[in-house]
């Protein structure tokens, strides 16, 4: 017989309602693991299950008002297992700091049923590795299991040798591992993209791919600082695709930064796709060119400094001023202090605060 009294309820822990729906003040990064086995004529059943809750205020000690113990039950077990105190404690929740790529963490499985089909769900909600990459480790298979973010479930199947305890007790774990650069040349993975209006349609061949886990789609306006722009998990294919509907006028740079198994990572080719402007920000005039200068007019353009470049087709720079502007349209002369050669140019602004950057081409024509 258990009687529960109404004291004994754990009203200031951390680790209450950590299965249910997240209350408005309930933890929020939280990686949850139930044990499965199927069973004829009933179906896959949930044996078990234990929770990990990580936050800046936890601690990776055992704390009676974060972590609760696990109760054995009758049939299949399974806990994580904290050594902090000496002896290891099995427990149902563990309240934790943000994961460190030093961190393991146990999971310990007993009274485990001889060559059954086994799994282990993981539950990943906003689940956050602190910038590593996580893995459910399998000891007795020498096999990771990476913990993808974006899925509400991730099933690891396996079965157990009860004659074999390493087949279940202390077979599996989880770890991290802290990405790191590979700066040898990778030729693995091939970006090719097309612009087609404000859409840059990308694709990139995976070949050797076996061990690739993501890969990060980033953006460069400059060819030089690069921004994160989303992420493709890696599923097996050789080919992905990608859309950005946001070309920004002028050069659009794109590469993918390929991470593996081990966490490694290393950037792929880099494609660079021009984009017009759509609307005639800038307005040159005569276009083609003759001599060394022109009238440029500046059409809704936001007020303030600007650094006004012309560029060849091959990036190199011909001339450059600063241009201030001070009303939405303006009208103003341009002087070279040269006659440029006859070809191709691309006459650029950028807005020297903002960082806002509009282009137009223009035909130089001397005869």
């Amino acid at each position: 017989k258990v009687q529960i009294n109404e004291g004994d309820k754990a009203i200031s822990s951390t680790a209450i309602s950590v299965f249910s729906t997240p209350a408005p003040k309930g933890p929020t990064n939280k990686l949850g693991i139930l044990l499965h086995r199927f069973i004829a004529g009933r179906g896959d059943i949930t044996l078990d299950g234990s929770v990990l809750l990580f936050g800046n205020n936890n601690l990776n000690e055992i704390n009676s008002n974060e972590d609760a113990g696990k109760i054995t039950n009758g049939g299949e077990n399974m806990a994580f297992v904290n050594k902090s105190n000496g002896s290891p404690q099995a427990l149902s929740i563990e309240s934790r700091k943000p994961i460190t790529e030093k961190d393991t963490i146990p999971i310990q499985l007993w009274r485990i049923v001889n060559n059954e089909n086994y799994s282990l769900k993981l539950l990943p909600k906003q689940f956050n590795a602190n910038g590593k990459f996580s893995f459910v480790k399998d000891k007795f298979l020498n096999k990771e299991t990476f913990i993808r973010n974006d899925l509400d479930t991730i099933a690891i199947a396996f079965t157990t040798l009860s004659s074999d305890s390493a087949s279940f007790f202390t077979r599996f774990s989880i770890i991290s591992k802290l990405p790191f650069p590979i700066l040898q040349k990778n030729e693995s993975v091939l970006l090719a993209g097309a612009l087609n209006g404000n859409t840059v349609n990308l694709k990139w061949e995976a070949k050797n791919n076996s061990d690739h886990l993501l890969y990060d789609i980033e953006k460069s306006t400059n060819g030089i600082e690069y921004n994160f722009l989303a992420r493709t998990y890696a599923n097996g294919s050789s080919s992905y695709h990608f859309t950005d509907s946001a070309a920004s006028a002028g050069n659009n740079y794109y590469r993918i930064k390929t991470y593996n198994q081990a966490a490694g990572f290393w950037n792929s080719n880099i494609v660079t796709l021009e984009k017009d402007n759509l609307v005639d920000f800038i307005s040159i005039y005569p276009n083609p060119v003759s001599g060394n200068s022109v009238t440029l007019r500046l059409n809704t353009l936001l007020p303030g400094n600007y650094l006004v470049n012309i560029v060849d087709q091959n990036g190199r720079l011909h001339f450059s001023s600063n241009l201030v502007h001070s009303a939405q349209s303006l009208t103003a002369p341009l002087n070279f202090n040269r006659v440029l050669a006859n070809g191709i140019y691309h006459l650029q602004l950028m807005h020297t605060e903002l960082k806002k950057k509009y282009s137009a081409k223009m035909v130089v024509a001397n005869k």
